[in-house]
Order: C-alpha cells, then structure tokens, then sequence
C-alpha cells in the first residue's frame, strides 16, 4: 500500500557471483517450467469448460489458495474439492508435474506466480467478453495465455513474499539479505547505502527475483516520504 503523500522507491541488487547466479538460475527455472505447465492445463480444462466439460475444474484452477491447498495436500481446507481433484487428476501427468515441481519451491511465492497467472486468464476472458458483446468497438479478439518458449525468454521474475522470503536478520552485521527461493536461504551481499536504506525503514512494498538479458537481479521497492526520497544507483551484489 501506498502512504499518502509518498513515492516508491525500487533499487536493485545485481547478483554477480557465478556460482550463486547459476544455482538461482536453475531454481528460477524450475518456477517457469511450474508457470508454463499450469497456463497448459488451465489451458486444456478451459477448451473443455466452453464445450460443458469440467466446468468446476476451470474455475478452481483460477484460485491461487485452493490450487495450493491441492499440490501440498493441504487438507485441512476445501476437503471436498481437494478430494475431487486428487481422484480424477491421478493420472493426469501435467498435474502430476506441477506437484513434483512445486515441492521444490516455495509455496509462498508459487502463490504470487498463479496469481500472476490468474490475472492473465482473467484479462483474457474479459477482452472476450467485450468483443463478443462489441461493447468496445477498439477490441481485438483475445488469444489464450500462451507460455513463451524458453528460447525466447530475456525477461522473467518471481515475486517474493516479502514476510516469509525474505530475511534481514544478517544485515545490519554483515550487509546479507537472504532470499528464500526453495527450501534454504541463499545470503547476497548489499552495499552501506542499501543496507542503510534498508535498516531505517519498515514498509517494504515488494521484493522480486528478476531475470534480464542473462543477468540476475533482486530487486526490493520500500515506501519513502517525498522530503526522504534519496537518489539510489545500482548495487552489484554476490555471494
């Protein structure tokens, strides 16, 4: 949430230390193969939705708390559902991906990513429904979400849930962040101005991994009071 009479300020940590680049490459990857395999299977129950077939199917693969109750096994919440799901997709194997997949990752941010997905479906189906009703004469008829192949991909990032992937518990000693991409930390070094920014403020708005042109950046936004706002350049980070 933005404060009244305030700005957004986003600086960026470059991620420079090789062996630290490419693990949170590999785990950045593992996060898009879990993307693309959803959009393909939200994909399919969709085209089955518009012929009557699985209509619920479609729908609850559209809410990001339910999706993640069914790949943890989080029974504790829409049992019925969740029984429903597990029965009929047993043996369907892009659901059987998505789960190995997301037991590698942290489901904290799988939830921003299938809200990112959501939002798309939900785009589309509202283009849909204004050029079919050409309530906007502008309109152009939509396409389905379509993952981008990875040969074609220069930009890609992953939201962060800023209260359980993040950890500022090394920062004031030893100028680290931690990021929790999968199921440990991985510390990255940050300069005195960052670390300083960091330690003065408690309203930190977002915290994303972020794939560009081949290199790696964490970039973390905080809300600061227009009389604060200082000018921040790129740090680059490592190990």
């Amino acid at each position: 949430m933005l404060y009244e009479n305030s700005d957004l300020i986003t600086f960026s940590v470059r991620i420079n230390d090789s062996e630290l680049r490419n693990k949170i490459k590999n785990i950045l990857l593992s996060y898009y193969n879990f993307e693309t395999k959803l959009i393909t299977l939200i994909t399919k129950m969709y085209i089955l939705h518009k012929k009557g077939i699985a209509q619920s199917d479609f729908d609850w693969l559209l809410e990001p708390e339910f999706v993640i109750s069914a790949l943890y096994n989080d029974k504790s919440r829409q049992a019925r559902k969740l029984k429903y799901l597990q029965n009929k997709y047993q043996y369907e194997q892009l659901w059987q991906t998505l789960k190995e997949t997301s037991h590698k990752l942290n489901p904290h941010n799988l939830n921003y990513v299938i809200q990112r997905v959501e939002a798309n479906f939900n785009i589309y189906i509202e283009q849909l429904k204004k050029y079919n009703q050409k309530s906007d004469l502008s309109a152009k008829k939509s396409k389905l979400p379509d993952p981008t192949e990875l040969y074609k991909i220069y930009d890609y990032s992953v939201q962060l849930d800023k209260q359980n992937s993040l950890s500022l518990a090394r920062l004031e000693k030893d100028r680290l962040i931690g990021i929790k991409l999968s199921n440990g930390l991985v510390h990255i070094n940050i300069n005195n101005e960052h670390a300083k920014n960091l330690m003065d403020i408690n309203n930190i708005n977002s915290v994303r991994v972020v794939y560009h042109n081949g290199d790696l950046y964490v970039e973390i936004s905080y809300v600061k009071g227009k009389n604060e706002i200082e000018n921040t350049n790129q740090n680059n980070g490592g190990k």
